[in-house]
């Protein structure tokens, strides 16, 4: 576990994958929004992201744990809601991909500062907000569960590699073959158990920080 642990560390892995996971989930969001594959929207998106949530410091914000992404995300569709700018806004657009059109434009044309329009301005908020906190929650849910699965399959790899190794060492794989197999699926198996009550340790004790 440990050598997984450093390889994470040093190669920085959650940070490409999670980074690989948004541009793909941009990308599908513009198809949901377009009708069409649109890289330059989804591009526009990440750029908007990255300078509302992690001022332009992209390794910083990939870098983030599960919860502070999705916390620093949602306030930057909150914000481009609150101040629709034309370069924020296909963040917006993207997120609450399927959102209704015409409460995205009631939101990115019109003021709340204008008495005939407020009422329009906050109902329009109020419909699209859940519609992307859902989406963001969705892609947090996909991404960390397809990063959870990476991870196990790593460790009951690495273990089962790791203790036929040592076996074969030892001198004891090719006296006690099935023996030594069965040892090292086992050590396998236990392995992703291992690395979940890591994981779980270490968020508790980031939680009483």
């Amino acid at each position: 576990m440990a050598i997984i642990q450093a390889a994470k560390d040093l190669a920085h892995l959650p940070r490409w994958f999670y980074r690989y996971k948004l541009r793909k989930w941009f990308r599908n969001q513009a198809v949901k929004a377009t009708g069409r594959d649109c890289d330059c929207m989804a591009q526009q998106a990440e750029a908007a992201l990255l300078t509302l949530a992690a001022n332009d410091d992209a390794n910083s914000f990939y870098d983030l744990g599960a919860d502070p992404f999705r916390q620093r995300f949602v306030a930057a569709v909150q914000l481009v809601m609150e101040y629709p700018q034309e370069k924020f806004f296909p963040l917006l657009c993207l997120t609450a991909a399927v959102a209704s059109s015409d409460d995205l434009e009631i939101i990115r044309t019109l003021r709340l500062d204008d008495p005939d329009d407020r009422e329009k301005v906050l109902h329009a908020r109020n419909r699209t907000l859940p519609v992307a906190t859902g989406a963001i929650d969705a892609f947090m849910v996909s991404s960390s569960g397809s990063w959870g699965r990476i991870m196990q399959i790593t460790a009951f790899v690495v273990s089962t590699g790791l203790t036929l190794l040592a076996l074969h060492f030892r001198g004891s794989l090719a006296d006690y073959y099935g023996g030594g197999i069965v040892s090292a699926l086992c050590a396998g198996f236990l392995a992703p158990i291992a690395h979940d009550l890591m994981v779980a340790l270490r968020s508790t004790r980031e939680k009483k920080q």
